[in-house]
């Protein structure tokens, strides 16, 4: 999976099973799944998802570390990944998530859920979204795109979801998807 990230916030999530998820190994330089242009932790400033949080900076003697109640990447979540500078990752060696799919659950609560799109394939909004729980979404935001779902369709700019982004996942109420 290859990540283009810029500097500042970056909506984005990891749809994929690696050896180790936990934040301060998932990003370190001596990961050997971790391919980068750029040395991640000097340029991690904080790691985001729902209700959870994690500062990272260098720690004495230089070691890398993550403070916070975030402490491991999943694959059903949504990031956002905050960076000093531009950089680009590609994470090598890691098997897509989407060969569990059918074992996958959503627990959406009512308002906002971070989420992530843990398939190795981009898919069209109304083939990702079964008929089933489209009375219960309200919108769908991504990054500077957006879809809400009205009188029987969607409007708005953002036509699919893809493998390595988050989602903004509006629903009316709480339920499993």
């Amino acid at each position: 999976f290859f990540y283009n990230l810029t500097e500042g916030a970056n909506l984005l999530s990891f749809p994929l099973i690696t050896e180790n998820n936990e934040i301060e190994i998932f990003f370190d330089n001596d990961n050997p799944d971790l391919i980068s242009n750029f040395n991640i932790p000097s340029s991690l400033i904080s790691i985001i998802s729902e209700g959870v949080m994690s500062l990272c900076q260098s720690g004495f003697g230089g070691e890398y570390v993550c403070v916070g109640s975030l402490d491991e990447i999943s694959t059903n979540k949504g990031y956002w990944l905050i960076l000093e500078n531009t950089d680009s990752l590609t994470i090598d060696e890691a098997v897509p998530s989407s060969i569990n799919e059918d074992n996958l659950v959503y627990d959406l609560h009512s308002g906002n859920n971070l989420v992530s799109h843990p398939y190795s394939v981009a898919q069209p909004i109304d083939d990702a979204i079964d008929n089933f729980y489209l009375s219960s979404i309200f919108a769908i935001a991504g990054s500077a795109k957006a879809v809400q779902y009205t009188n029987g369709n969607w409007y708005g700019s953002l036509e699919h979801l893809n493998p390595s982004s988050g989602y903004w996942l509006v629903t009316y109420g709480d339920m499993q998807f």
